[in-house]
């Protein structure tokens, strides 16, 4: 899966068309619906935390496709380096820790989504 064109700018997000890969995730395939997918790219790193912690949970049947959402979000630079600092990524463990309806596993999990983002954001 791949970031495609930018299609709408806000103060907070930005949001993009997804692209398929070959033979793999995106508008029509293994999880598709035929219908056009788009990313939300939050800049605070709220939105990368969300697909990482159900990309880590393998009990999740959505783990693979958060997995390459995630990767596609965190690729996508059309001004240069990440803008996802160690700070926002905090703040986003933070905030998403203090989400009150969250379950104990998803507690569990924000970790090791934390520890996935920054092993893929370099």
């Amino acid at each position: 899966m791949r970031t495609g064109r930018l299609l709408g700018a806000g103060r907070t997000a930005d949001v993009y068309e997804l692209e398929e890969d070959e033979g793999g995730f995106g508008r029509g395939g293994r999880h598709g619906s035929g219908g056009t997918w788009v990313l939300r790219r939050y800049r605070d790193g709220w939105g990368a935390m969300i697909l990482a912690q159900v990309a880590v949970d393998p009990a999740d049947f959505r783990a693979d496709l958060a997995h390459g959402i995630l990767l596609a979000l965190l690729a996508h630079r059309p001004d240069g380096p990440s803008t996802l600092t160690d700070e926002g990524l905090a703040e986003a463990r933070r905030r998403r820790a203090a989400n009150p309806t969250m379950s104990v596993r998803e507690r569990e999990l924000l970790g090791r989504a934390e520890e996935l983002i920054r092993s893929v954001s370099g």
